[in-house]
């Protein structure tokens, strides 16, 4: 299944945040995922907007892109204004003990800042084949 990569532009508001955290949830559940994880990832993005929100203040420019690179999904979400990287720092509402059990349940986005643009990018895990599927692959192959 080809992914179509889609971008999205609005202002840093409470409504365009309610927006973005829709479209990221449409998104994981196109892929087949659960909607645990939609809810998940979601959540994730509904923190990193309103945690950006309450230091910078409304008005931003955020873009989010979502799609695929090298068959693997992913969300980006771009943010201008100064560097704020909300999973830094002990007097985060994550912290450095959130920040990683969020890393281990595959919830903790690469951040980046760059050109006055703070950049998180989730990367989805690809989809796996059933366990049953591969073991009879493999004694196909095994017999041939």
């Amino acid at each position: 299944m080809k992914i179509k990569t889609e971008v999205y532009e609005a202002e840093l508001n409470a409504a365009s945040i309610d927006e973005y955290s829709e479209l990221v949830r449409n998104f994981i559940v196109s892929l087949g995922n659960p909607r645990s994880d939609a809810l998940r990832y979601a959540m994730s993005m509904e923190e990193i907007l309103l945690d950006t929100r309450d230091q910078c203040g409304e008005g931003l420019p955020v873009r989010l892109t979502t799609g695929s690179r090298f068959t693997r999904p992913y969300i980006l979400l771009e943010i201008d204004g100064k560097p704020v990287n909300v999973y830094s720092g002990a007097d985060s509402a994550q912290g450095v003990l959130g920040r990683g059990m969020l890393k281990n349940l595959g919830l903790a986005p690469y951040y980046s800042y760059s050109g006055s643009i703070n950049s998180y990018m989730f990367k989805l895990q690809k989809k796996r084949l059933n366990p049953f599927v591969t073991l009879l692959i493999t004694v196909a192959a095994a017999l041939i």
